[in-house]
């Protein structure tokens, strides 16, 4: 058998087991009721905030750490969105198993996009923060070069966290039989925006503890970009 038949195959299958698990005269409440659920999430996104305000005394050694703040984040939920909604969409087609492990060649190429991704939105962020900094407000070489590197190492840890738990939470819902396109990005956005906001913290205090820390986190940077 093919692999198309066996995509095939996994497709049906699995839209037969939806079709059991939601008749039609009951999806209206099925999908109401996972929508309240998702969406019942985002009250957790008063917790990110919360969390920067706590740690705000990072923000006395870089007070640019607030303008870069918006736009990581922001980069970041753009990329989950873009993560979660293939995946989920995928899962519902059969390209991609509700599998961590030996899963399809689509789900491997999904995985290096969103790496290849966030690597290059981090890039292009850092360098534009770097040049703004030196052209425009006359920073020193050496912190904007700081700023460009909090940016790298946030953006690799969120990576490393972010992901992994967007593809449990996908592959957990398809299997409890939920609609990933309905759970997956409303939880994450809220999970995500947390999870950035304490990469973000532990970055600068990495980045300002020392000779050490701003050691580690260069070199984290460097195995990111390569």
């Amino acid at each position: 058998m093919t692999t198309n038949s066996i995509d095939e195959a996994y497709s049906l299958t699995s839209k037969d087991a939806s079709a059991e698990l939601i008749p039609p005269k009951n999806r209206f409440v099925e999908t109401f009721k996972q929508s309240f659920l998702a969406l019942s999430f985002d009250l957790g996104g008063l917790l990110a905030g919360s969390i920067l305000l706590i740690f705000s005394d990072v923000l006395s050694f870089a007070p640019w750490a607030l303008i870069i703040y918006p736009s990581i984040i922001s980069m970041r939920g753009v990329i989950g969105g873009f993560f979660s909604g293939r995946l989920s969409t995928a899962l519902h087609l059969g390209t991609v198993r509700p599998s961590l492990l030996n899963n399809t060649r689509s789900f491997r190429v999904l995985v290096c996009s969103t790496v290849i991704l966030t690597l290059q939105s981090s890039l292009m962020m850092g360098a534009l923060a770097y040049f703004i900094n030196v052209s425009l407000w006359g920073t020193r070489i050496i912190e904007s070069l700081s700023i460009f590197s909090a940016i790298l190492t946030t953006m690799g840890l969120s990576l490393l966290f972010v992901s992994p738990v967007t593809i449990g939470i996908s592959i957990l819902s398809f299997k409890r039989g939920l609609d990933p396109d309905i759970i997956v990005y409303p939880i994450m956005s809220t999970l995500g925006d947390i999870l950035v906001t304490l990469c973000f913290v532990f970055s600068l205090r990495l980045l300002f503890s020392g000779l050490l820390g701003s050691l580690s986190t260069w070199l984290f940077d460097a195995a990111f970009i390569s």
